[in-house]
């Protein structure tokens, strides 16, 4: 009963499984096992911490400090002000919609012109896959048994990306 249907279908569709197209047919439970996200005999048969991070709707009830924190200090992390969001919900949607935020708000375009010819350089504050793969790579080789969130802090200088308890 914690894991929802509709976002196990909606998450094979978009991955492009072939167990999409059985999956409204086949018992949740049947599907859960097909997936590898449930355990437990047929009498007691409950979510592994992946299948509750992905097809829950609120995985920090069960996995504290499952969320990602994006912090922006527009003078710095002693300067006074910060602007922080949070992010929630099943962990693909959390790491899409803190890129969605960070590529917006975060990342920024400056356009030069030349005079001696049509082109213009196109150049980037950040390079937005290197913070893409930064970010993925935090929320998905973490450790859960930790209660922090991910954190991304973005200072006028450069953004870190916080996991903990970190890389060895």
């Amino acid at each position: 009963d914690d894991l929802r249907p509709g976002l196990l279908q909606a998450y094979l569709k978009e991955v492009g499984s072939e167990l999409h197209k059985e999956a409204s047919r086949v018992p949740l439970v049947e599907l859960g096992r097909q997936m590898n996200i449930v355990e437990g005999a047929d009498e007691f048969v409950k979510p592994r911490n992946v299948g509750v991070l992905f097809f829950y709707d609120e995985p920090r009830k069960f996995l504290p400090g499952a969320q990602i924190d994006v912090v922006i200090f527009p003078k710095g992390p002693g300067g006074g002000e910060l602007i922080e969001k949070s992010f929630h919900g099943p962990l693909h949607e959390q790491v899409r919609d803190a890129l969605r935020y960070i590529q917006s708000n975060v990342i920024r375009e400056k356009v030069l012109k030349h005079k001696d010819r049509a082109e213009a350089t196109r150049t980037f504050n950040y390079p937005f896959p290197a913070i893409e793969e930064a970010v993925v790579n935090a929320v998905y080789l973490r450790s859960y048994e930790q209660r922090e969130p991910v954190e991304v802090r973005v200072n006028p200088d450069g953004i870190e990306v916080l996991s903990y308890p970190g890389p060895d």
